[in-house]
């Protein structure tokens, strides 16, 4: 391979693996990425209403109304004590 090839090859491949960089990023953050943490709406079946952001066990749950700084504690409803939603069922040490 010649000196002008071999340098060429190098900027063939500098840019591609800028390209996928940058392809990297967009997919990261316009992809299920931003979309993981908009916030969202649910009701429970008592009626009580939720916005939560997050996904899975990184979900955060607020009561409708509530300032950003006061989610709900725990996993349960703060109403009717029923399970939210979020794949995660939080285990209760007995006390003995």
């Amino acid at each position: 391979m010649s000196r002008k090839q071999g340098a060429r090859a190098g900027v063939v491949a500098f840019l591609a693996a800028a390209a996928g960089a940058v392809g990297w990023g967009l997919w990261r953050t316009r992809g299920r990425g931003a979309r993981a943490h908009e916030p969202a709406e649910w009701a429970c079946e008592c009626g009580q209403r939720f916005r939560f952001s997050g996904a899975g066990r990184h979900r955060v749950y607020w009561t409708e109304g509530a300032p950003a700084h006061e989610p709900v504690v725990g996993d349960r409803c703060p109403s009717c004590d029923r399970p939210l939603p979020g794949g995660r069922e939080a285990v209760v040490p007995a006390m003995d």
